[in-house]
């Protein structure tokens, strides 16, 4: 099975769960609490 079209390259994910990574290393932001987590999960993501 082949990924959709639109489907970011592996090496965008990779590149983009790297730069995620280093965020959350140099607490350039702040992780979710979870309530917030659930929260997010419970109204569809976003």
């Amino acid at each position: 099975m082949n990924p959709p079209p639109e489907a970011e390259s592996p090496e965008d994910i990779l590149a983009e769960v790297i730069r995620r990574d280093e965020e959350m290393e140099n607490a350039l932001v702040k992780p979710l609490t979870l309530d917030e987590f659930w929260a997010t999960v419970a109204k569809g993501g976003d």
